[in-house]
């Protein structure tokens, strides 16, 4: 049975926890959106269809629209009502995220918009991602995130095997080992990857419980299949998400888990947060929540939870006769 719980169900459960979500996105969001009006504030008379990058700019506008610090004219261009004033930033969660998610819309927006969007080609790119992911609020949230998601049974379980698909440097996976008592094993299509996820689980004392596989979420395989696999906003990275969603699925044991924690464009407002990983290099934009689940579900997974807390958060199940 699906689970849906918003903010506001989640205040009731978990009132302290809750109350940090708000505060932090509140912060977050009028800090990123000062940042975002005075990088594009001498550019918004040109209409968005005019940008080489249209999906980019038609979001971004979109973000100016929905806040109310500007407003659409008829070509498609924006007139700016007030410049936004950022916020006094009390949390140190969201301190520690802020320089780099401000650091890349100030440096890289407008070359994403022309269509000069960079990829991992150099250490700055590098950094710049580390400095993204690893941060006080970033690494909160993926913990409540997952959690949230994994079954208290199987976090239990000392012989249990968990997928974490699209492993990056390590963040994900060393939250998993902190969470369960699980082997995990790091899937990631960079070397460079594999081994910072190595020397990260050896620093935590935890090496004996990590593999690793190096594939790309579409076509790794895993020698036997997982109890769970996790997916930690990685669908936005992947070329091919369905095939991602339906690969993560197969590489698990029937009647096992996928546990998605993933960035959605919300159909009823936009949120100026998911611009940065954009500016990384990432080669789409997140989904709408819909596509999220219709892309779950068309690969014939029960959805069993969903909960809306800064991203959706999905626990599905695979069929008992597999995928």
């Amino acid at each position: 049975m699906r689970e849906k719980l918003s903010l506001f169900k989640f205040a009731l459960k978990s009132p302290r926890t809750a109350l940090k979500l708000a505060e932090g996105a509140y912060e977050a969001r009028g800090a990123l959106l000062a940042k975002l009006v005075e990088v594009l504030e001498p550019e918004v008379k040109r209409p968005w269809h005019s940008w080489p990058d249209k999906e980019l700019a038609h979001y971004v506008y979109n973000v100016l629209v929905w806040e109310k610090t500007a407003k659409w004219r008829e070509d498609g261009s924006l007139s700016l009502r007030a410049k936004p004033k950022p916020p006094k930033i009390f949390m140190p969660e969201v301190a520690d995220y802020l320089p780099a998610a401000a650091e890349l819309i100030e440096r890289r927006l407008i070359d994403a918009l022309e269509g000069r969007r960079k990829y991992f080609i150099d250490k700055e790119q590098l950094l710049l991602y580390a400095r993204l992911l690893d941060n006080l609020g970033y690494n909160w949230w993926r913990k409540l995130a997952l959690s949230l998601l994994l079954p208290p049974d199987l976090r239990m379980r000392g012989d249990a095997v968990i997928a974490d698909v699209g492993a990056g440097m390590g963040l994900s996976t060393v939250a998993l080992l902190e969470l369960t008592r699980a082997t995990v094993i790091a899937v990631d299509p960079l070397e460079e990857n594999l081994e910072f996820v190595k020397d990260y689980a050896a620093l935590k004392r935890a090496a004996h419980r990590v593999k690793v596989v190096k594939g790309y979420a579409e076509d790794f395989r895993l020698e036997e299949p997982a109890d769970t696999a996790v997916m930690l906003n990685i669908i936005h990275w992947c070329n091919s998400p369905q095939l991602a969603i339906r690969n993560a699925a197969a590489n698990v044991k029937p009647g096992g888990w996928l546990a998605i924690a993933q960035a959605v464009i919300d159909e009823k407002g936009a949120w100026v947060g998911i611009i940065p990983a954009y500016l990384l290099g990432a080669p789409r934009l997140p989904p709408t929540r819909a596509e999220l689940y219709r892309m779950i579900r068309e690969e014939g997974l029960k959805v069993e939870k969903g909960y809306l807390v800064s991203g959706e958060l999905v626990l599905a199940k695979v069929p008992a006769q597999g995928v």
